[in-house]
C-alpha cells in the first residue's frame, strides 16, 4: 500500500499581470497557504476523487487498465471538475508507471486555506489555487506511480492550466507553487525563465480580500481580443507596462523600498487603463476604494492579479503606515488576510506499508 501527501502554496503577483504574456518579467510571491492533495492505494475496485471544496460528493471512477480512467458518475462532466478530471487522466495515461498495487485509489484535494470560507461558501481568493493543485496533484500522481519524488516542469503542466483560463496564462502561479519565495517571472522563446528575488525582512506587505472572486480567464480573454483588434495601441501600453515592472524589479534588486512603492501605485494606474480598454472593471469599484483607503495612509496599493476582484497588495515604508492602511480598509470593512511569502514551493512525502 503507498501513501503519497503534496503540498504547494498559493501566489500573489506583485507586479507586471497581463504584460508578463508578452515576456514582460513580472514578480510573484508565494504565500503561506497551501492546495494539499492525499493520494493512497486501498483494496476497493472503486477508486474515488475527493475535492469538498467544490461544493460536490466524492467521484467515483475505475481503473480498467491502459492508463485509462472510467468514470461512474455524472458529476465528472461538471465544468467545476475539468481541471482535476484532467490532470488525473492525464497522470494516469503518461506512462510513468503503474499503480504499485491491484485495487483502487483514494484521492482527497483540499484548497480550503486557498478559498473564503467565513460566508459558508467556499469562494476562492484569488491566490493560484488552481496552480498549487495542478503542481501538488501532478506531483503526487507522479510519485506514486513512479516511486520517485521528481519536480515537475512549469512548461510540462502549463497547456493543462491554461485549459481553465482561456487558453491563456503565463505559468507565473505554476512557478511560484512549484518553487516558492520571491521570484522573477519571464516568458522567453525558449521557455520561462525563474530568478529567485530576495524580500527584505523588514519591508511591510500586507494584503487585502477584496470581497468578490474574480475571472482571470475572462479578462485575458478580452485583452488578448483587444491587442489583435488594435496593435498599436496595445503595443504603446505595453511599452509602459514593460517599464514600469522592469523599474520596480531593478528597484527590488536595489532594495529600494520608495521607488518600488512609486512602482506599485503606477502599474496599478497602468491596469485601470488596460480595464478601459478592454470594457472590464479591472479596476472595479473596490479595488478603486482600497487604493483610496492606503493611499491615505501613505502606503501604495495594487490588485493582485487580473482585477476585477480577489485580492490586492499593500506596500508601506514601515510598520506603522501599514498598520494605518490596514486599519482603515478593516474600518470599511474589508478583510486584511493573514499572508505573508512562503519560503517553501512544493512539499512531497511517500510511503509504503
Amino acid at each position: 500500500m503507498r501513501c503519497v501527501e503534496a503540498s504547494a502554496p498559493g501566489k500573489a503577483v506583485l507586479i507586471g499581470e497581463y504584460a508578463v504574456l508578452q515576456g514582460t518579467p513580472a514578480v510573484v510571491t508565494a504565500v503561506n497557504r497551501r492546495a494539499r492533495v492525499r493520494l493512497r492505494s486501498c483494496s476497493a475496485e472503486t477508486s474515488e476523487v475527493a475535492v469538498p471544496q467544490l461544493g460536490m460528493p466524492p467521484v467515483p471512477f475505475r481503473l480498467p487498465g491502459a492508463g485509462r480512467v472510467e468514470w461512474l458518475s455524472d458529476d465528472a462532466e461538471r465544468p467545476e471538475f475539468g481541471l482535476c478530471r484532467r490532470l488525473l487522466e492525464q497522470g494516469l495515461a503518461s506512462g510513468i508507471g503503474a499503480p504499485p498495487a491491484p485495487g483502487g485509489l483514494s484521492l482527497s484535494i483540499d484548497t480550503s486555506e486557498l478559498h473564503d470560507v467565513a460566508s459558508g461558501n467556499a469562494i476562492k481568493l484569488g491566490l493560484g489555487s488552481s496552480a498549487a493543485v495542478t503542481v501538488a496533484l501532478t506531483a503526487a500522481l507522479r510519485a506514486f506511480l513512479d516511486g520517485t519524488g521528481t519536480q515537475p516542469n512549469p512548461e510540462d503542466l502549463l497547456a493543462a492550466h491554461r485549459a481553465g483560463q482561456g487558453g491563456r496564462g503565463s505559468g507565473i502561479d505554476l512557478a511560484a507553487s512549484i518553487h516558492g519565495g520571491v521570484l522573477a517571472y519571464r516568458l522567453t522563446a525558449s521557455g520561462p525563465e525563474v530568478e529567485t528575488l530576495s524580500w527584505p525582512s523588514d519591508w511591510p506587505l500586507g494584503f487585502v480580500w477584496s470581497g468578490v472572486a474574480a475571472s482571470t480567464g475572462s479578462f485575458l480573454q478580452r485583452y488578448s481580443r483587444w491587442q489583435a483588434a488594435n496593435p498599436a495601441a496595445a503595443e504603446s501600453l505595453g511599452r509602459e507596462l514593460d517599464a514600469c515592472a522592469r523599474a520596480a524589479l531593478a528597484a527590488l534588486r536595489a532594495a529600494d523600498l520608495e521607488v518600488l512603492m512609486i512602482c506599485v501605485n503606477c502599474y496599478r494606474r497602468l491596469m485601470g487603463r488596460i480595464g478601459d480598454q478592454i470594457q472590464a472593471a479591472v479596476m472595479d469599484s473596490r479595488h478603486r476604494e482600497l487604493a483610496g483607503l492606503v493611499g491615505e495612509a501613505g502606503s501604495a496599493y495594487k490588485p493582485c492579479g487580473a482585477g476585477g476582484g480577489d485580492v490586492g497588495v499593500m506596500l508601506a515604508l514601515d510598520a506603522g503606515r501599514l498598520a494605518q492602511a490596514r486599519a482603515r480598509v478593516l474600518q470599511a470593512g474589508y478583510r486584511v488576510l493573514d499572508l505573508e511569502p512562503a519560503v517553501t514551493g512544493l512539499e512531497l512525502s511517500m510511503a509504503d506499508h
